[in-house]
């Protein structure tokens, strides 16, 4: 009998094997995640002895062409800083404890600026649905540990350097109002 993480890396295969992929199917997979959690995939004892020593830790659940599945943890008072996954969609899915993850989009209306709008600020636990990281949209992010956490990336295409897709960290750097909205400024760090 399949394990249910042997059955989540199936079905990511399946639906990633087609290009383009076919709607359906991708929210066939977004509905099977939803519902997954620790206990469903098997990992709530690789979740309850995380690396509590360093800021976060990952484990590689699938790597192939063209998707990637990765479990990254977090202990409670850490966070991964703000990064980006450029040309690729993610979905994110906590599967054990509670995070605050915030994201951003780059305002195009002021190109080279560094200046972003927010575009996600929320608590996600395993009830939440998978978050949707998409190459122009909540595409910079950053998430910190309310509680010990555990959540998957689900990436496609996954992150290659000679094909454009590294990642970048930024800090912030600044909150600047224009017009009626406070934008923040990043700056690669």
């Amino acid at each position: 009998m399949q394990s249910g993480l042997e059955k989540l890396r199936q079905h990511t295969i399946s639906v990633f094997r087609n290009e383009p992929v076919p709607a359906g199917a991708f929210y066939g997979l977004i509905e099977h995640l939803s519902k997954s959690n620790a206990q469903t995939l098997g990992l709530v004892e690789r979740c309850e002895n995380m690396d509590r020593a360093g800021s976060w830790d990952y484990e590689d659940l699938l790597s192939s062409d063209p998707v990637h599945i990765k479990l990254l943890l977090i202990p409670k008072g850490s966070k991964i800083p703000i990064h980006d996954h450029p040309k690729m969609h993610v979905l994110l899915k906590v599967i054990w404890g509670k995070m605050h993850i915030q994201a951003w989009d780059w305002a195009r209306e002021y190109p080279f600026s560094g200046l972003a709008r927010q575009s996600v600020d929320t608590i996600m636990d395993g009830s939440s649905q998978p978050s949707m990281i998409f190459p122009e949209k909540n595409n910079i992010h950053t998430m910190s540990a309310v509680e010990d956490c555990a959540f998957l990336d689900i990436c496609s295409p996954f992150y290659d350097e000679s094909q454009g897709r590294s990642c970048t960290y930024y800090k912030q750097e600044s909150r600047q109002k224009l017009g009626n909205e406070w934008l923040i400024r990043l700056k690669k760090s």
